[in-house]
């Protein structure tokens, strides 16, 4: 895999309930904290990486879109 420079885009995906949206909204905006400090699993390709976050009350998938530059 090529090392990664640029991240192009970070698109949260929610369950679509109203009581998950602001929770997965907050997330989008902290996406570099639970990054670092909640990464339950982790998969790479070389066009993607997706990387499932979860906290105490629900879990949400992180697609990464990034290119090396």
């Amino acid at each position: 895999m090529p090392k990664l420079k640029k991240v192009l885009t970070a698109i949260i995906m929610p369950d679509y309930t109203a009581a998950n949206t602001s929770q997965n909204l907050l997330q989008l905006c902290l996406l570099p904290l639970i990054l670092r400090f909640h990464v339950l699993s982790f998969t790479a390709s070389i066009s993607q990486i997706t990387v499932i976050v979860s906290n105490r009350s629900s879990s949400s998938t992180a697609a990464i879109t990034a290119m090396d530059m």
